[in-house]
C-alpha cells in the first residue's frame, strides 16, 4: 500500500464576450483588451450568431486554481516459487480471484 500526495494547479483561458469583459474590467481597459486579443487571433465567432460582432468570444486568462489530492494506493503480485498447479493458479488469477486482471 502507497499513500502519496498530490499537488496540482491549473491555468488556461476561457471564452469571454466583450459584455462580460466590461462588466469585470472599466469599459476603457475591456475595449482595449479586445482590440489587443483580437490583433493576436485570440477570439471566435459565436457558432450561434456568426457574423455578429457583438456576440465575439475573447480568449481572456483564466484564474489559476490549486487543488490537493490524497491519494491511497494498493497493489499485488504474484511471486511464485514453485510452479503452481493450474487450480491454485486459477483460483488466484481467476474471474473472482483477488490477482483478476
Amino acid at each position: 500500500r502507497t499513500a502519496e500526495t498530490v499537488n496540482r494547479t491549473a491555468s488556461g483561458r476561457e471564452g469571454m464576450k466583450l459584455r462580460d469583459i466590461e462588466a469585470k474590467y472599466p469599459p476603457e481597459k475591456a475595449k482595449k483588451l479586445a482590440t489587443l486579443l483580437r490583433s493576436r487571433g485570440m477570439w471566435y465567432w459565436d457558432p450561434d450568431f456568426p457574423n455578429d460582432e457583438e456576440e465575439i468570444f475573447y480568449y481572456t486568462g483564466k484564474a489559476r486554481s490549486v487543488s490537493t489530492e490524497n491519494l491511497t494506493k494498493e497493489s499485488m503480485t504474484l511471486k511464485g516459487v514453485t510452479s503452481p498447479d493450474e487450480t491454485t493458479l486459477a483460483a488466484l488469477t481467476g474471474e473472482s480471484g483477488p490477482l483478476a486482471a
